[in-house]
């Protein structure tokens, strides 16, 4: 930027080149038209190359989807509904009725290797000795109870059968919604690693301790920032 800058004859003063800093802009928002926000709270999703807030794909990567403001495709989600209830979730897909799993088939690429899914899980009331189910390709892979809204969540139940799949889990909340109605919220965030030579894998979220012989209808839950990436061969 030195080349940028001139100074006035017999000042101390520092004229700027416009045309100069329009051009680094410009290529700055073509950079930024190259990568995707991380869904992940901590930034620590497991695809792409780490630039700030943000992250690029690589070259033998894949976006496969990206939702964060709610799918793009309702019928994609077998089950639930978008999000009308609660203005302060924004635009999360709603487990409709909430005792019953959402499930999406997702399709990848020809000749992906992996599976890279973000996701968060969201539940809002009290979850106290309840909880929800995340399951690849109908095999289990996490178990997450929780607690009241004034506890700690229990530590998750991580199933270690297939050893193709790696995941990573983080829990944020207790937190009151801001506005009415007047509802806490948990917020479970998942990375999920798939080693796949498949063209599709089927994600299957479901609740856990909800029979309670109709004596207590089951809390709402939903799943937010959904963002699916695949990767090719080396």
């Amino acid at each position: 930027m030195a080349a940028a800058l001139h100074r006035y004859l017999g000042h101390g003063y520092r004229r700027v080149d416009w045309a100069l800093i329009l051009v680094v802009i410009m290529a700055l928002a073509l950079f930024m038209a190259s990568v995707i926000r991380s869904g992940a709270p901590d930034g620590g999703t497991q695809f792409g190359l780490q630039l700030g807030g943000l992250r690029a794909l690589s070259e033998t990567e894949t976006l496969v989807t990206f939702e964060p403001d709610g799918p793009v495709d309702p019928g994609a989600w077998a089950g639930g509904r978008p999000n009308a209830d609660h203005a302060a979730l924004g635009s999360v897909w709603l487990a409709d009725p909430p005792d019953q799993p959402l499930t999406r088939v997702i399709t990848l690429p020809e000749g992906s290797a992996r599976a890279l899914l973000s996701f968060d899980l969201v539940v809002m009331g009290d979850w106290s000795a309840r909880g929800l189910a995340v399951s690849i390709d109908g095999e289990d892979v996490l178990r997450q109870p929780f607690g009241a809204a004034d506890q700690a969540p229990p530590p998750p139940e991580t199933m270690r059968g297939d050893d193709r799949i790696a995941l990573r889990s983080r829990i944020t909340g207790p937190r009151m919604l801001s506005g009415a109605p007047d509802l806490s919220v948990q917020r479970l965030h998942l990375d999920i690693s798939v080693v796949t030579p498949q063209e599709a894998i089927t994600l299957t979220l479901a609740p856990l301790g909800t029979d309670t012989g109709g004596a207590d209808p089951a809390p709402s839950w939903a799943v937010d920032n959904l963002v699916v990436v695949a990767e090719g061969p080396p």
